[in-house]
């Protein structure tokens, strides 16, 4: 496992439910202290944008003539075509109109960073279009939507198997963004980032403040002694990050309470 796997691990087994929580958030007990990782959490880390989301998610993928799926793949459905071909296509070069290397670049990103899809997964047809009008996908409320399968995943994305062969090992599928909350760890547990990495500099959004290159040989007990480092108050977790002053005034942050119901 890498250090990601195991912090975001470590945490899901610490996973609390507290009186009065809202819906659309998780709560963790590190060290015997209570942290909060919901929408702002999310908003913080990435600088992604609440809001309401665009019906395009709901309405029946049409493939647009002039878009790049027709001029890249006009025989396959949209539905059919796997990420690894939109992504060999996209290394391949030689576009034929000067902006398709850049909208190919953003489905990729779409789809394989911020929806977490394995390249031999199929694509997401809606984003055809979506990155065929970049003043939309401008607009889209990404962090709404990328919040929300996050959260889903994470508590709903691992499962014990059943096969004789792998019975009562887990399997983990965190689709959606989960980086967000390996960053959001090292935003709330002080001591965290001593013993995985180093904080670069103090920047926004908050993931660009963060490397990650340390693996201790015995991760669990290195969270133990994180833990015990908190018991005796010499380490300290925050229950929830509180915004700056730039962060209050950034754009992203301009409907971070959106109803996501």
């Amino acid at each position: 496992m890498s250090v990601f796997d195991w912090i975001v691990h470590s945490l899901l087994l610490r996973e609390i439910q507290i009186d009065g929580a809202f819906e659309n958030e998780l709560w963790f007990s590190v060290g015997g202290k209570k942290a909060r990782f919901g929408q702002r959490e999310f908003c913080l880390v990435t600088s992604l944008r609440f809001g309401k989301i665009s019906e395009i998610i709901n309405t029946p993928y049409v493939a647009n003539e002039n878009d790049i799926h027709k001029r890249y793949w006009p025989d396959e459905e949209a539905g059919d075509l796997k990420l690894s071909t939109v992504y060999d296509r996209f290394i391949a070069g030689n576009f034929l109109e000067a902006d398709d290397s850049l909208k190919m670049a953003l489905f990729l990103i779409a789809n394989n960073v911020l929806f977490g899809q394995p390249f031999d997964k199929k694509v997401t047809p809606w984003l055809f279009n979506l990155v065929d009008d970049l003043e939309a996908l401008n607009g889209f409320a990404w962090g709404h939507y990328v919040f929300k399968m996050t959260l889903h995943y994470l508590r709903h994305g691992f499962r014990s198997r059943n096969s004789k062969k792998g019975y009562g090992k887990v399997r983990y599928r965190l689709y959606g963004f989960p980086w967000a909350v390996e960053v959001w760890a090292m935003e709330v547990v002080d001591n965290l980032i001593d013993r995985f990495g180093m904080r670069l500099q103090d920047t926004l959004p908050r993931m660009r403040r963060w490397t990650m290159h340390k693996r201790p040989r015995n991760f669990v007990q290195t969270i133990l002694d994180m833990e015990a480092s908190i018991r005796s108050e010499k380490a300290d977790v925050k229950e929830v990050l509180e915004t700056t002053d730039d962060e209050a005034q950034a754009d992203y942050w301009v409907g971070v309470d959106y109803n996501l119901t």
